[in-house]
């Protein structure tokens, strides 16, 4: 379903679809206080499973494989995608066609394209920047997380988790949900660094001091601005997870062949 306004295309509109009145405030937050509550069962279900079927060994529950790290972080994304997938269409008030759920054209790709080239650039080089004017190297708990995995299968089956499982959970969430909730009160801008900043926020490493955690999600907060930038601009609920998936992708390319990177 394509805007036929010319304004309707413009970072300054009110809203990136139709009907106008999509995402009121109470479905927007009964979808959210939803999305929290699967993203919660599905990080917790994983380890329970595991910790009921290994209870009367106590070493293993003592060293849990990395292959449990991988399932809380599968039932996580998978958990807010069928989430999203249920409510997104009652909370916007339109169908996925409305939501820019399309075939991305040549165009909208290379945009995609542009736009992870973007990320690559500005939010690495942002905590490149920062990490070298505060004298603090840190890293992501994911970047740790990858790295830490022994066998080529698990950080395989790990960045095939970040590149597509955790792009397209992402991007539901952050942009389809939140960016376009945000939008219908509020100018592009504003509703881009509100859910960008939350964006960059849940990246966010627990139990780390404060100012490294800023160094981390600072430029993740940048990335989500670009990733709101791609949506607008192309209308297509595609094209940021492109872009998304493209900037995690060059992130496991350059850990596999420079793993003191991430160190």
């Amino acid at each position: 379903m394509e805007n036929s306004s010319p304004s309707s295309t413009s970072q300054g509109s009110q809203t990136l679809f139709p009907p106008a009145n999509g995402f009121s405030a109470g479905r927007a937050l009964i979808t959210f206080a939803a999305l929290l509550l699967a993203v919660l069962i599905g990080n917790v279900a994983p380890s329970i499973q595991w910790v009921l079927a290994h209870m009367t060994d106590r070493y293993t529950l003592q060293h849990p494989p990395a292959g449990i790290a991988l399932g809380v972080l599968a039932g996580t994304d998978v958990a807010a995608i069928i989430c999203l997938v249920a409510l997104l269409p009652w909370a916007a008030g339109t169908s996925f066609a409305g939501l820019g759920f399309r075939a991305p054209s040549a165009r909208t790709v290379g945009i995609a394209v542009i736009g992870a080239l973007a990320m690559v650039i500005l939010t690495d080089g942002l905590e490149s920047l920062l990490q070298t004017a505060l004298h603090i190297k840190v890293s992501e708990q994911a970047v740790t997380l990858f790295l830490s995995m022994k066998t080529p299968a698990t950080k395989a089956l790990f960045a095939l988790l970040g590149i597509v499982v955790a792009a397209i959970a992402e991007e539901m969430a952050f942009r389809v949900l939140l960016f376009n909730a945000i939008r219908r009160y509020a100018r592009f801008w504003i509703a881009a660094l509100a859910s960008s900043i939350l964006f960059g926020l849940v990246h966010a490493t627990p139990g780390v001091p404060l100012l490294q955690n800023f160094i981390l999600a600072l430029p993740l907060a940048v990335g989500g601005v670009i990733l709101c930038a791609v949506y607008a601009k192309t209308e297509n609920a595609y094209t940021p997870m492109i872009t998304h998936g493209l900037f995690n992708a060059v992130s496991f390319v350059a850990l596999l062949f420079a793993p003191q990177l991430g160190k």
